[in-house]
């Protein structure tokens, strides 16, 4: 899709294979722009619009960093369960249209329609439970590793998969919480602001850092920088999303919000692919007009000009491969592998 000036409109990722060198083009129209100049209200409303993925998640981060730029506190009740919610829907779509993508097998349409209809957050917490059955009765990583080798559904059947390729791809930090807010801080400070480009070392920000899930810091561990760390990391934070949403209080307690001083604030939400942060700047006598707006999410840290994605696929060979590990990261937008690794078909 082409906008009025000639701009491109659709976000794509577009992974080039060339003579064995392999390079990352995106394809990330500057949509932000739009916000500039606008009043908050018609800002806030936009956001979601303009940044449909993880929409949600999207609309209380800008929120969150629009209450800090103007000094407020508060915000609606249950915006937390909101937030698990379409986390499960997320990690649902990943699993039952992503992963079947990847294995060639066809998509559980059913079983996703169903997440989708569920009316409530237990049902809906049971039926994400019911991709990975069994999983909420493992305790360690053996127990794990056993319950992928033998199981029938379709996580362990990518996680076997992934398995298979055991080539070193080069550790990437892991980077959650505090570590990462107050990185993310210093990268939106920047004159050169680019989200594209936001920091000069591989930083993982996804399921495998955030370590939801207490095997999750077992599979840093003894599993490292691999391919399969990463897909079993997602699949344990399914279990962690769906015991989350099943429980009677699911809020997110955390610290959310930074002032950052002259009316500008930062705002934090967590999405099934990691935290997502706006910086937005106000003006105006009552602070009620965009003067700046910035995001930094998950696939800007991941697919990067130094992210973790460049680094390992470097160390890959078979397309296949290629293919299992931009899956592993969960790209936010679609995708396609082109060159000598052969013309791949666009992945949501």
């Amino acid at each position: 899709m082409i906008g009025p000036q000639g701009e491109p409109l659709t976000p794509h990722i577009r992974v080039e294979v060339e003579r064995g060198k392999v390079s990352i083009v995106q394809q990330r129209p500057p949509v932000l722009s739009a916000l500039v100049g606008t009043s908050v209200d018609a800002a806030l409303r936009l956001v979601p619009t303009l940044l449909p993925v993880c929409g949600q998640a999207q609309g209380v981060a800008a929120r969150r960093a629009v209450a800090a730029a103007a000094g407020r506190s508060g915000e609606p009740a249950n915006v937390g369960r909101r937030l698990w919610r379409e986390q499960a829907l997320a990690a649902a779509w990943r699993c039952c249209v992503d992963w079947a993508d990847l294995l060639g097998e066809a998509r559980g349409m059913e079983e996703l329609s169903a997440i989708y209809r569920s009316q409530d957050d237990s049902t809906c917490a049971a039926s994400l439970a019911g991709l990975v059955p069994g999983l909420g009765e493992l305790h360690d990583l053996d127990q794990l590793l056993d319950w992928c080798r033998a199981g029938g559904c379709l996580p362990a059947r990518v996680v076997r998969r992934a398995l298979r390729c055991e080539r070193p791809l080069g550790a990437a930090r892991c980077v959650a919480g505090s570590e990462l807010t107050d990185i993310a801080r210093q990268v939106f400070r920047s004159a050169a602001f680019d989200p594209l480009s936001p920091w000069p070392s591989a930083l993982e920000v996804g399921p495998l850092a955030m370590a939801r899930d207490p095997l999750i810091l077992e599979l840093q561990e003894n599993l490292g920088a691999t391919i399969a760390a990463r897909f079993l990391a997602q699949v344990l934070d399914m279990r962690r999303i769906s015991t989350t949403l099943s429980s009677p209080s699911a809020d997110d307690r955390e610290t959310n919000t930074w002032p950052a001083g002259d009316g500008t604030g930062i705002g934090r939400a967590i999405t099934a692919r990691g935290p997502v942060y706006h910086r937005v700047s106000l003006q105006g006598e009552a602070l009620d007009m965009v003067a700046d707006w910035r995001v930094l999410a998950p696939t800007d840290w991941h697919f990067s000009a130094h992210g973790p994605v460049l680094a390992g696929l470097s160390a890959l060979e078979d397309p296949q491969d290629m293919r299992l590990l931009v899956t592993a990261y969960d790209p936010c937008t679609a995708w396609s592998l082109h060159g000598d690794a052969g013309e791949g078909r666009d992945s949501a």
